[in-house]
């Protein structure tokens, strides 16, 4: 519907290009963006709204089959239009005013009397494929993906023979591979930043309806029944199980460990006892463990101590060192683990009598977005930076974090161990020890969820 009004109002996006062209294709696939004063805002949702760039989003709400109108805010960021997000990281979406605008012609309507003009279009396309595809299935059911279509209540019960709400559907055929007979489903599919995808219920299935076998013995019959009904596609569900990078990781990878240094040491007379922690071997067999101990913060001519011994990934070491000989009256320590490949330091601590403290380290992410409450923004999410490598990821939880010179990422944590992924890739992740792949859904509130190509489940990630 936007897309049709674009149109027929002759409305044409800024020029992003640079040459004239206002885009491939001459019309955006997006959502349009308007400047709006208080007063245009509030009047749109009849309430409080401030000034500044919003776009309107009207689509079909799957799970009710009633059409939503939306005033989402917008921002600009690095040349592209994208959706704003609040502290949180949920988009700042506001509901159109039903009352005074019950259809979405009124909407326009009022945007045509108010005389706005595009000055963008949110543009959502996460999978690198050419936007006109969705738009154009082609011959004889020639598509990449499930073709989904918005259907009526009647239109989706004439194909279950059953009980099935209005929404949005993609048809799914294949053969089961344990029968050999082909399976016809009706699937629901739900529009998640841009993208369809597969809808789930409550406890995370898929919502797959059977299309009836005596009403439709065929697949032509099927096709034949979307024809007569004159239903075109609005989308594809696209599912690339395997990822996208070539180069992906090898199986047998080492990984630099991960160590951790304990806080809160005891004092026994002269002599303080060190405390460290492998969280992460990184499939190294020939660590060497031990402890630097400085009176500087820089661990210029650290005295060390090696930890003699076999340990495993998981394992505690412990050390004691003699300070009567140190003139300060500060002691720093760190955890340390290495090989001939690699060498971990954990927390950097600092021992004062009677109170310990923790050392702030360098900023792993220097291009990251500051955001209040000292959370930061980049192409990996929203996230908090601590000490030594570790991150809080508003979505994956506690996190320990290993950037390379390639621009690659490793991250580790408790429930899926070293995870590798890259601004290209992302939100798919590779997991190393099932060399297999992930893929961290948008969400926009609830738990977040991950789906395992490996296992072909959801999982919700609870921190």
């Amino acid at each position: 519907q936007v897309d049709s009004y674009l149109a027929e109002n002759n409305i044409q996006p800024v020029d992003t290009n640079g040459d004239g062209s206002g885009g491939e294709g001459g019309l955006p696939q997006g959502l349009p963006v308007f400047n709006l004063t208080m007063n245009q805002a509030e009047a749109l949702v009849d309430g409080y709204a401030p000034a500044g760039s919003y776009a309107v989003e009207i689509f079909i709400d799957s799970a009710t089959g009633i059409e939503q109108r939306l005033l989402v805010g917008a921002v600009q960021l690095a040349g592209e239009w994208e959706r704003e997000l609040d502290a949180i990281g949920n988009p700042v979406e506001l509901p159109i005013s039903s009352a005074h605008f019950p259809t979405t012609d009124a909407i326009y309507q009022y945007i045509d009397q108010q005389n706005l003009e595009p000055i963008g279009f949110i543009i959502e396309d996460h999978q690198g494929h050419d936007p006109e595809d969705p738009h154009n299935p082609g011959t004889d059911h020639d598509y990449e993906g499930l073709p989904v279509f918005n259907l009526t209540m009647n239109q989706a019960e004439a194909l279950v023979d059953g009980y099935a709400p209005a929404g949005s559907y993609a048809v799914e055929i294949f053969i089961d591979s344990a029968t050999g007979i082909e399976q016809r489903l009706l699937v629901g599919a739900v529009q998640l930043a841009g993208e369809w995808e597969r809808e789930l219920d409550a406890i995370g299935n898929p919502v797959e309806l059977p299309i009836s076998s005596a009403h439709f013995p065929t697949t032509d019959a099927i096709y034949q029944y979307i024809d007569q009904q004159n239903l075109e596609p609005i989308g594809f569900i696209i599912e690339d199980h395997q990822g996208h990078d070539p180069e992906q990781p090898s199986e047998s990878i080492m990984l630099k460990p991960i160590i951790s240094t304990f806080s809160n040491p005891s004092f026994d007379g002269s002599r303080l006892k060190l405390i460290g922690d492998i969280l992460s071997d990184g499939n190294n067999q020939d660590l060497i463990l031990g402890f630097q101990v400085s009176d500087s913060i820089f661990f210029n001519q650290a005295e060390e101590i090696i930890v003699p011994g076999n340990f495993d990934e998981g394992d505690i070491f412990e050390a004691n060192f003699d300070f009567s000989h140190v003139a300060s009256n500060r002691i720093y320590f760190r955890a340390f683990a290495r090989n001939s490949l690699f060498e971990s330091f954990g927390s950097k601590k600092r021992a004062k009598i009677p109170e310990i403290e923790t050392i702030p380290q360098e900023t792993l992410f220097p291009d990251a977005y500051a955001l209040e409450g000292g959370w930061k923004e980049n192409w990996l999410g929203v996230f908090q930076e601590y000490p030594n490598g570790w991150v809080y990821h508003l979505d994956l939880g506690w996190c320990h974090v290993t950037p390379d010179e390639k621009e690659n990422v490793w991250l580790w944590n408790h429930l899926n161990g070293w995870l590798w992924t890259n601004e290209q890739t992302w939100p798919y992740l590779y997991k190393n020890d099932t060399s297999s792949w992930l893929y961290l859904l948008h969400r926009r509130s609830g738990p977040a969820v991950m789906y395992d190509h490996l296992h072909g489940y959801f999982m919700h990630l609870h921190y």
